[in-house]
């Protein structure tokens, strides 16, 4: 396969060259790139060309999306949309086809990821998409990293850049703190700025001595007038992980009358905020922060952070904005109708009320007429196509065959997108749907969006239940009530095992484009087995990428064990024994059985549990995937 020809060297000479000065593609100033090139703005996004040309700095960029960089033991690009290419990437030209002249772009999780990805979204290929994010090496070249907004055709995903004239403050932490005062109440770790990842991070966690300790740490901003200001909302561009309780341990507070040292001395007030443990490293925007009660104030705002000597959290911010606007408060908005009323689960809108009732949450019923196969209604497509690769949406209406009116449906990645679409299940065409979900624009008309509920001709829409009949233990480890069932200890490492509603428990040691060593245990609730004679466990499993799939197998990194002393906390001081057999898959992302396994009978004891043991090294790693538990 055609190796990656990435402009290696007219990016190292550039970057000696480029002006340190970060771009501001919104304000325009002295950039005098040509039209070849674009200026980094919405209205004149760079060009592939223009990103190579430009080395550095967050910009628009517009392009074809030609492939994506296949990842492993060595990364290539492959110019096709394959059945197991890469979810956390694509590869972006300037024109259909040219395989020598493009740059990487990487997905974080979260919506854009959810709809330009290569996986889920197979017709995405050769598309024209426009994007934000931050130029940045990736892949050892010149790519697109963090991008936070992406448009195509007329779907948008993730959070568009607030326009100048919304911005009242801003202050990124890409290489210093600005004018914001670090300081620290308690412990010796304290806020500080990663250049190299560019943002400012906070943790009591030692890695050298593998130790948590207690801390408390304050980042303030300078003033910020509201002043004049009508509306005021905020955002950060964080992410937040390990932390013990994150509503408590990261924190947003704001003062009218502190002015300098420790901030215990002035008054704060806690804003509201929603963090939450993140499963990866990848930065999000948060939701937005209401600062209402403060316009026509002058403020001062504050990250606070918490630690103690049993549990270290770990916080990266690296933006903090504040805007003109209402705060848009996201879940708590808008609410389900009340039970009988239109709109309710009793009484679902037809498609012609949910057209006529967008911008709130709802349920619709309707029958199942076709799909969407590009990226506006124009390509709407009544029936089925036997080689579509859409899976994304489908259309319902009012009735079957090809009427006017018709609501197109996103379907979420997971259950609901396996039941519905119309490529894996072209036996829905015609019938009828109940769904909940967000009435909002969808490819540029009325549709609906975000689905959590679905039933198909009167059948709740679910994974399809394992039998329970005479089970000891059975857990899909598809729902996070599945997963928290299990213990997750990591051994070494900072990647940990974690829940995905599509795969199940996830574990891998590669992330930031690299892997690193780790030794993660996942492992069941005590299981009573005295007085039983022969007990049997089997799941499914899968590895992947397909440059890993062999990786560490014949040395053992992906182990089942069991134990009768085993009870909490670090699982290596405890005795365990290999189950042996475990039938492991050849192709990457193909789930396979693991087989019947038999435990020994030395282990059929009252406190026995079953673990999977993940290893890898800072020269290569895989994904490992487990589903579908059974053990009787």
């Amino acid at each position: 396969m055609k190796r990656m020809k990435f402009f290696v060297a007219i990016f190292a000479v550039l970057m000696a060259i480029v002006a340190c000065e970060p771009i501001d593609p919104n304000q325009g100033g002295n950039n005098t790139t040509t039209t070849e090139y674009g200026k980094g703005t919405e209205a004149e996004p760079y060009s592939v060309a223009g990103v190579v040309k430009t080395a550095t700095g967050d910009a628009w960029v517009k392009g074809y999306i030609v492939g994506f960089m296949q990842s492993g033991d060595a990364n290539y690009p492959v110019f096709s949309a394959e059945t197991d290419s890469m979810s956390t990437n694509i590869l972006l030209a300037d024109s259909i086809g040219d395989e020598e002249n493009y740059i990487a772009v990487q997905l974080p999780k979260g919506a854009v990821r959810d709809g330009l990805n290569l996986v889920d979204n197979k017709g995405n290929l050769n598309q024209e998409v426009l994007l934000y994010g931050t130029i940045s090496n990736y892949f050892g070249a010149i790519g697109i990293k963090g991008v936070t907004y992406a448009k195509l055709g007329d779907l948008e995903f993730g959070n568009k850049p607030a326009d100048g004239s919304d911005v009242i403050f801003s202050q990124s932490f890409k290489q210093s703190f600005g004018d914001f005062i670090e300081y620290s109440v308690s412990g010796d770790e304290k806020w500080y700025i990663d250049t190299k990842y560019e943002y400012a991070m906070i943790t009591g966690y030692v890695s050298d001595t593998k130790e948590n300790h207690a801390n408390e740490d304050w980042l303030i901003s300078p003033e910020i007038s509201l002043e004049g200001v009508t509306e005021a909302k905020m955002n950060i561009e964080h992410v937040l992980r390990y932390a013990s309780k994150p509503a408590e341990d990261a924190t947003v507070w704001i003062s009218e009358d502190y002015t300098t040292g420790d901030p215990t001395s002035a008054t704060w007030t806690q804003l509201e905020t929603k963090f939450v443990n993140a499963s990866d490293w990848t930065l999000e925007v948060s939701k937005d922060i209401d600062l209402m009660p403060y316009v026509g104030k002058t403020v001062r705002i504050a990250l606070k952070y918490i630690a103690t000597d049993t549990k270290a959290g770990t916080w990266e911010v690296k933006t903090i904005n504040v805007l003109r606007g209402q705060a848009e408060l996201g879940e708590d908005e808008p609410e389900e109708p009340t039970e009988g009323e239109a709109g309710s689960e009793t009484k679902p809108y037809t498609v012609a009320e949910a057209m006529s009732n967008q911008n709130t949450k709802a349920w619709v019923e309707g029958y199942v007429v076709g799909f969407v196969a590009g990226l506006n209604m124009s390509s709407l497509v009544y029936g089925v196509e036997a080689d579509s690769v859409y899976l994304t949406n489908i259309v319902i209406a009012d009735e079957t065959g090809e009427p006017a009116n018709v609501l197109p449906v996103q379907l979420p990645a997971g259950i609901i997108r396996t039941g519905l679409n119309l490529h894996d299940n072209p036996s829905n065409l015609g019938k009828k749907v109940k769904l909940y979900g967000s009435l909002e624009k969808y490819f540029g008309q009325a549709g609906l969006k975000s689905v959590t509920i679905a039933y198909l001709d009167g059948v709740l829409v679910e994974e399809k239940p394992l039998d329970t009949d005479g089970k000891i233990l059975a857990e899909s480890l598809l729902t996070q009530a599945s997963f928290d069932k299990f213990t997750s200890y990591s051994v070494k490492g900072t990647e940990v095992w974690t829940f995905d509603a599509k795969y199940g428990a996830k574990m891998s040691g590669y992330s930031d484009n690299s892997s690193h060593e780790n030794e993660d245990w996942f492992i069941t609730p005590a299981l009573n087995l005295e007085g039983k004679t022969e007990v049997k466990i089997k799941f499914d499993h899968a590895r992947g990428p397909k440059g890993s799939i062999n990786v560490g197998l014949t040395e053992g990194w992906y182990k089942v064990l069991v134990s009768n002393d085993y009870t909490e906390g670090d699982p290596t001081a405890s005795t365990w024994t290999e189950l042996e057999g475990v039938n492991h898959g050849t192709e990457a992302w193909g789930y396979v059985s693991s087989g019947e396994i038999v435990l020994p009978s030395s282990a059929l004891k009252a406190n026995t549990r079953i673990a999977f043991k993940y290893l890898c090294t800072d020269a290569e790693s895989a994904t490992w995937e487990i589903k579908n538990l059974e053990i009787w």
